[in-house]
Parts: structure tokens; sequence; C-alpha cells
């Protein structure tokens, strides 16, 4: 591929990293960057217990991009409870961070609405955590992608659910049928992505992607490729993997979706004299410029 390819969800370590050691590991996986999320906030399972203020995780992550060069790129994890949540999105602007991350694990996604709507001002799009967590709480009923209907409160606002919402797939790309739909009737228009990164098990995967492409919902610029390991001790197998699963998965399901009939492909495309997308394009899309959309890169 002559584009980069990315990596769009990895973690900060709550350790020191060893910068060329991690630029290795990711670099023969076949990635050139990605985006990297800060430690989380304090309160959260992924913490541990420690308490770290928002400037300086925001420090640590925009700092490690820096040393790993311009194809890295700093995301900030916030809590929208925190007293001072819509405060820390202009002080994320102002440290360089080029996205939030949100995981709502005792929160349904609407009480965030004051803090989406400071970082549709600062144009900072924002990843959620959506579908089961692994967090030994109380927190799935928080992340079922329709939770995330709330968006449409949000008009302009770019955002992406990771995990394609497992294990509540179905539901993910219903939501994404609407929300490209503007809601419906009402036009209130979003941009909405799906991160792929694991947590979605291969059998999964492959269906979910399988439904988008017959189900005519055109992923080519919405799809965003993620491995979801950490910048400590990443997993270069498992993003190869990964990288090569998707690529072949994408190539089969061309032939299948070049010949398939069904409604609402036909209605989609056929009937309006338009080329049914090539999967091949939109795998390569989900890992290389689609990151830089969902960024406000100019691609």
């Amino acid at each position: 591929m002559s584009e980069s390819v990315y990596d769009g969800h990895i973690h900060m370590a709550d350790r020191p990293v060893n910068v060329p050691d991690f630029l290795d590991r990711i670099h023969s996986a076949g990635i050139d960057g990605g985006l990297v999320i800060s430690i989380a906030p304090a309160g959260l399972p992924d913490a541990h217990g420690a308490v770290i203020p928002a400037r300086e995780r925001m420090i640590g992550v925009r700092d490690f991009c820096e040393k790993c060069g311009k194809n890295f790129y700093p995301c900030f994890w916030i809590d929208v409870l925190e007293k001072d949540a819509v405060e820390q999105v202009k002080m994320a602007k102002e440290m360089g961070m080029r996205a939030l991350k949100i995981i709502c694990s005792h929160h349904y996604p609407s009480a965030g609405l004051p803090v989406y709507k400071e970082a549709l001002k600062y144009d900072l799009p924002i990843l959620f955590h959506s579908g089961i967590l692994w967090d030994g709480l109380d927190s799935g009923k928080y992340n079922r992608p329709c939770e995330f209907e709330c968006m449409l409160e949000v008009p302009g606002i770019r955002f992406s659910l990771a995990h394609i919402s497992w294990p509540w797939t179905d539901e993910c790309i219903a939501l994404f049928g609407k929300l490209r739909n503007g809601g419906g009737t009402f036009n209130k228009k979003v941009d909405f992505f799906i991160d792929d990164c694991p947590g979605t098990p291969d059998i999964y995967r492959k269906d979910v992607f399988r439904k988008f492409a017959l189900l005519g919902y055109d992923l080519s610029d919405s799809l965003i490729f993620g491995v979801d390991t950490n910048v400590h001790t990443y997993n270069a197998p498992w993003a190869k993997y990964t990288l090569e699963f998707d690529r072949k998965t994408f190539a089969e399901l061309n032939d299948e979706v070049q010949n398939f009939k069904g409604y609402f492909l036909e209605e989609s495309f056929d009937n309006q004299g338009l080329p049914r997308p090539d999967q091949n394009q939109v795998f390569r899309n989900s890992v290389s410029r689609n990151l830089l959309r969902f960024l406000g890169e100019k691609i």
C-alpha cells in the first residue's frame, strides 16, 4: 500500500516506555502510526487506583507521540462526570490533543452531552467504547449501541464506536443505518465511524463486515482499523494477524457483494446508477485514510 497504515486504538502504559522498542514492534506488524490514548482518568477501573491530573495525562501522551513521529496522534481519555470535564475539553485542544476517548462504565452516554457539545466546538472527535466491558462492573447496559442515539443532539459531531459494539453488532449496524440517514426525518447529521478493534471475535468480525456490505451500508469512509493493545507491550503478532484477517475477509467478500441480489443493496447503489462499493477499497481505507478523516485531516 502506498498510504501509511494506522492502528486507530493504541493505549498508553502506566509505566516508562522504550520508544524505539515500541516502534520496532509496531513497524514489524506493517503499521506506520496510529491514535494513542492517554492513561485513564482516576475512578475508572483502567486507572488501577492511580490519580493523575488531566494536564499531566495530556502531556504524557502528547510527548510520547512527538517522540514517535508525525504518524502518531494523541487522544485524551476523559471522564465526562468530573466537575471540570467541559473545561478539560478546551485544555485538550490547547494541549494538542487530536481526539477524546470516553468509556461509559458508570453512566449512560447521554450524561456527557455538555462535553460532546464542547468537543464539537473545538473540532475534537470522540472515540467511545461500545459493547460489553470486561471490567467487573454492572456496565454493559450503558454501552449498547442504541444508547448513543443521543449523539443526534450534537449535529456535526464526528464520533466512533469501538469493538463494533460486540456482542450487539446487529444493533450497531442498525444504528449506523439510522444515523447515516440523518436520524430519520429530522436530518440531524452526525459523522459516525466504526472502530473495528478486537474484542470482537473473528466469527463475529467476518459476519458483521458481511452484513454491513450486503445491506448497502457503505463503510468506505467510516471504518477504522484498530488492535486495542498498548505501547508498553505492543502485540505485533496479534496486530499482524488482525490486519491479514481483515485483508482476506474483505477480499473474499468482494465477489459476493458484486453478485448479491438484495433489496437494500440494489436500492442503495444499482437503482441510483452507482457502482457497488469495492470491498478491497473498504479495507484499504480502514487501515489508512479513515483515521485521518476522523481526526479532521484534509485527505
